[in-house]
């Protein structure tokens, strides 16, 4: 029998019916079939469905489970290269670079289990969809059979919004990148104009925290690269004037600094930055028309407190020298 990839053999009518004898038998199999919240699917060493709960039928279209006995995955899912070999999914020329199917071999040849993303353009009433999942094959033998646990997880969304949010970053990433190239070629022919190295300091502002937001959307917070550096609190403060000279929260109010003598400290000034504009923030937002925001700056021993202040909320931050 021809094949691409797996092996072409199937379980006769026979075997399939021992085999989900072998599963009702077993109490702990049913229970996981019936409690698990998620798409499950129980196959045999041939690849050929021997149970499946209500979630994974519901979730392609079947009316119930025995509809789907026997079929394979792909079958199951309907992709459109399921029927293009005789004996189905698995065998095809494309199925070698599918992970659904190379996590089943992969699982039930080292008897290990394999996690792998698979994905797959499906057919539905004549539509063509594409679709991505997450596949966990587990290997288990019951009754001295083989068989593999497949628990799949929809990923179609997530994967959507991830290609979105890369795109979406991309051309902002672009588009303030010529912005600052802009600015910069404005400066070499107004090196002196106060009004350009402001926009230039501003929008410099807006592409670290963009950054930023980049990492925390992509949950991976612990990738960040901390730069550390000696920072002075004077160029911070000119940078929270600048910002807060023009900001809508701070509109009618009055924002007093008072940064004392010219003190350093060792730390990421972007993450500074956005802490203590959160902190001025928090303080406009809770403050009233003509009321006062003040920000100072005390020397301690060992730490460099910066404290924010309107009427009655207190906010600080500490930094290490």
């Amino acid at each position: 029998m021809e094949t691409f990839f797996a092996s072409p053999e199937k379980s006769t009518l026979n075997e399939l019916h021992d085999k989900v004898t072998v599963i009702n038998n077993n109490q702990f199999v049913v229970n996981l079939i019936k409690s698990l919240s998620g798409m499950l699917a129980i196959i045999d060493e041939h690849r050929q469905v021997i149970a499946v709960n209500d979630d994974l039928v519901k979730s392609f279209g079947w009316s119930n489970s025995f509809d789907v006995f026997g079929l394979r995955p792909g079958e199951i899912i309907h992709c459109e290269h399921a029927g293009e070999q005789p004996n189905g999914c698995g065998t095809t020329k494309h199925c070698a670079t599918c992970g659904a199917a190379i996590a089943i071999v992969s699982s039930l040849g080292t008897n290990t289990s394999v996690e792998k993303m698979c994905s797959a353009s499906v057919i539905n009433d004549s539509v063509t969809s594409d679709i991505c999942f997450k596949i966990r094959a587990i290997p288990v033998t019951i009754e001295s059979i083989k068989f593999v646990l497949l628990f799949i997880q929809d990923m179609t969304v997530l994967n959507t919004l991830s290609s979105m949010e890369r795109m979406f970053f991309h051309d902002i990433n672009n588009t303030i990148g010529g912005l600052l190239g802009t600015i910069d070629l404005l400066l070499y022919e107004k090196p002196d104009d106060t009004k350009l190295k402001n926009l230039f300091k501003m929008t410099k502002l807006i592409a670290d925290e963009i950054q930023i937001q980049k990492t925390l959307l992509e949950n991976k917070a612990e990738l960040y690269q901390i730069v550390e550096s000696r920072v002075k609190i004077v160029d911070l403060v000119d940078e929270l004037q600048l910002t807060f000279s023009v900001h809508p929260v701070a509109k009618n109010k009055i924002l007093t600094i008072d940064c004392g003598n010219n003190s350093t400290v060792n730390t990421d000034y972007t993450i500074l930055n956005r802490i203590v504009v959160n902190m001025l923030k928090n303080a406009f937002e809770a403050s009233q028309d003509g009321d006062t925001v003040r920000l100072w700056v005390d020397e301690l021993a060992d730490v460099t407190l910066i404290s924010v202040r309107t009427e009655t909320p207190l906010f600080t931050t500490v930094d290490e020298r």
